[in-house]
Formats: structure tokens, C-alpha cells, sequence
């Protein structure tokens, strides 16, 4: 393991876990906007079984975390 690997491990271990979309995105809905992005796609690779099927659809490897 690399020491910047570890470094990270180190200052994110403790940090708790949080609900994105609850904590920060819905916080502040009036501060947020849209802007329209050409040539890009949205997808929730939220479990194995999408990063597969993304991985096969776009024929690109997805980098893990």
C-alpha cells in the first residue's frame, strides 16, 4: 500500500458516513443549479451489478474507489 494510500485511510476513517443527497444536496435546494453538459451521461453505480452492466454498455473500465 502506497503511503498516500494510507494517508487517505488515515484522515477518512474516522470520518462518519453520510447521505450525500440528504446532508448537503437538500440542505440548500435554493443554492443549487443546472447547467445543461453535452456528451455525458448520469448513472448511480451504486452497486456491483451496475458498474457491470455500465462497463459493458460503454465498453470502458470504471475506476474503483
Amino acid at each position: 500500500m502506497s503511503f498516500r494510500t494510507l494517508r487517505a485511510r488515515t484522515v477518512y476513517a474516522p470520518l462518519p458516513a453520510i447521505d450525500f443527497s440528504k446532508r448537503v444536496l437538500q440542505a440548500s435546494p435554493a443554492n443549487l443549479a443546472v447547467l445543461p453538459v453535452g456528451g455525458f451521461e448520469w448513472n448511480d453505480l451504486g452497486d456491483p451489478a451496475r458498474v457491470c452492466a455500465t462497463q459493458w454498455r460503454t465498453r470502458r473500465n470504471v475506476a474503483s474507489a
